[in-house]
């Protein structure tokens, strides 16, 4: 059974609508494996591919930020139709076989500082607790300059 979508996730998804990015949704459904463990999933793979595929005549790069050795058909794909394809991932969670299919690949802990909103910090780290952490998008006002509130 699809679970609801809570306030913050509708709101992370319309600042991305906002930003001009277009979103993909599923039902988040929640399974129990063989080992009694619950989990939940969305995926979105299909549509993933669909959209790189369909719309391969307006990129010259695709990004793409999953591990997932799913893609690797696809990014083969993308490259014999002249793409530069760039897969982005922790390697513990990355297949080798996507890792070889693409033209490059970058370890996310190697761009961290780079794109890690400043002073940031997982709650691993010592960061702070869920309810306290702002957004790590920009509000509308930041992106056209304004003072952000």
């Amino acid at each position: 059974m699809p679970l609801p979508m809570d306030d913050k996730q509708k709101r992370f998804i319309d600042a991305l609508t906002y930003m001009g990015y277009t979103v993909r949704t599923r039902p988040l459904r929640e399974a129990t494996d063989e080992h009694g463990d619950t989990y939940r999933r969305a995926s979105l793979d299909i549509e993933l591919v669909t959209d790189l595929l369909t719309g391969a005549d307006r990129y010259d790069v695709a990004v793409l930020l999953t591990g997932d050795g799913d893609f690797e058909r696809p990014v083969e794909a993308l490259r014999a139709r002249g793409k530069r394809v760039v897969v982005a991932c922790i390697p513990e969670m990355t297949s080798y076989e996507l890792r070889n299919a693409a033209d490059e690949y970058v370890d996310f802990k190697d761009i961290r500082a780079e794109v890690e909103r400043p002073g940031y910090r997982l709650p691993s780290e010592g960061g702070r607790g869920e309810g306290q952490q702002r957004p790590f998008y920009a509000t509308p006002a930041a992106l056209s300059g304004g003072d952000e509130r």
